[in-house]
């Protein structure tokens, strides 16, 4: 459940796990990157998320800094694909 968060207005109390896991026909979770993250490190080693994850986000770049710039307009465009699909009358 995504309860409200403050950059995205219309994303209140959205289910969005019940809604994947429908539309997907698998169980589907989510998790903060961070934590998602550590859980993948703890239990693999560094840098293997991408073994347990069907969708990992991965950034070439050692600096945190620069990791998180580049993140952001990738996760902002995953949003815009996923508010026209969850509320297409908002356009």
């Amino acid at each position: 459940m995504i309860l409200c968060p403050p950059n995205l207005p219309k994303w209140r109390n959205v289910p969005i796990v019940r809604a994947l896991t429908r539309a997907l026909g698998v169980p589907a979770f989510l998790e903060n990157g961070a934590n998602a993250c550590a859980l993948a490190e703890w239990r693999l080693g560094a840098g293997k998320m991408k073994e347990i994850a069907d969708v990992n986000i991965a950034v070439p770049e050692g600096e945190t800094f620069r990791v998180q710039e580049l993140h952001l307009p990738i996760y902002h465009r995953l949003c815009l694909l996923l508010e026209s699909h969850f509320f297409p009358e908002e356009g």
